[in-house]
């Protein structure tokens, strides 16, 4: 990677998942990131905080430069602890299991 990503602190909101911190990760060129440099991006400004990206509608979508938008919450979102069901690591036979619990006629 050219650049470190960033973190910019926007505003407070309330949401009905919770109060939130509205942020927005970066790199000074904009270049793309994967999924695990905004979580370590995310992880390393907000250590122990639960995070929400955010995917707009089609109609809202504002496609620029690669912002990922992102809303931190001083607890677990309501409704959104996965944590509650995994308490380990999820692992290749647990996502198997999970297929085949759900699958239609099993």
């Amino acid at each position: 990677m050219d650049e470190e990503p960033r973190v910019q602190t926007m505003d407070r909101r309330s949401t009905d998942l919770g109060p939130a911190q509205y942020i927005r990760i970066f790199t000074p060129n904009y270049q793309k990131l994967s999924w695990r440099e905004i979580w370590d991006c995310f992880c390393s400004a907000f250590p122990d905080k639960w995070a929400v990206q955010v995917f707009p509608a089609r109609g809202h979508l504002v496609d620029d430069a690669n912002i990922y938008h992102l809303f931190v919450f001083d607890e677990p979102p309501r409704g959104m602890d996965i944590s509650l069901k995994y308490k380990r690591p999820f692992t290749n036979d647990d996502w198997a299991k999970e297929s085949l619990d759900s699958a239609p006629g099993l």
